[in-house]
């Protein structure tokens, strides 16, 4: 019993408290230019899962399909890594998780354009700088 007893005193006693393990600095806003490129990123990542599902229409190649789940996978381990980045960095975080819905339309239109002009480089509908988010 008395052993009990000093085992528990013993933990209460140095076990530290939550005053004591809280960060007592204040918040530092980071700088603009680091929450741009990593809302970029977390962009990118979002146009790359669009695109993936929008060439998997159609197809029924279990080895590519294979290949898109690795790739849409990559690209959502991406985007969670972005995002803790953000949230480190304290910047302006998501409202929701990425998806295939957010640039599914402009991906259509990409992957039409290549399809009715293969081989051909530089298509206006596939520069994803002027991709609209879809509604």
């Amino acid at each position: 019993m008395r052993l009990a007893i000093t085992l528990i005193i013993s933990i209460s006693i140095s076990a530290p408290t939550v005053a004591q393990t809280a960060r007592t600095a204040s918040p530092v806003a980071a700088p603009s230019a680091t929450c741009t490129t990593l809302a970029a990123d977390l962009t990118f990542a979002e146009q790359n899962i669009a695109i993936s599902f929008v060439e998997g229409i159609g197809d029924n190649s279990a080895p590519r399909a294979t290949l898109r789940a690795i790739r849409e996978q990559n690209a959502l381990s991406n985007a969670a890594l972005t995002i803790a980045l953000m949230r480190d960095n304290r910047c302006t975080m998501p409202t929701r998780a990425p998806r295939v819905a957010t640039y599914v339309v402009a991906a259509s239109q990409c992957e039409t354009a290549r399809l009715r002009a293969p081989g051909q480089q530089d298509l206006p509908a596939c520069d994803r700088a002027t991709w609209q988010r879809s509604p």
